[in-house]
């Protein structure tokens, strides 16, 4: 029986996605943050739910779509996502 790859850590991705969401196309690549296991991801800050699939076939979840309470560079800032268990 194979074990399930853990979770990976998608905190560069999603600062990544934060700041070229908040910047415009002057911000930082994201694509270049990927996890090494990561084969897809499903979903940006602004979605509901980012899905992130492993080349194992294994699936993890965040909650996305939350936004700061003040203004920043004249938009609402997406927070950093959540874990789904």
């Amino acid at each position: 029986m194979v074990k399930p790859m853990k979770r990976p850590d998608m905190r560069e991705y999603f600062r990544a996605e934060i700041d070229r969401h908040v910047n415009g196309s002057f911000a930082r690549s994201a694509h270049s943050k990927t996890p090494a296991n990561v084969r897809k991801v499903d979903g940006t800050v602004t979605s509901s739910v980012i899905t992130v699939q492993m080349i194992d076939g294994t699936e993890h979840k965040w909650s996305g779509g939350r936004y700061a309470s003040r203004k920043v560079n004249l938009c609402y800032a997406p927070l950093m996502p959540r874990i789904l268990r």
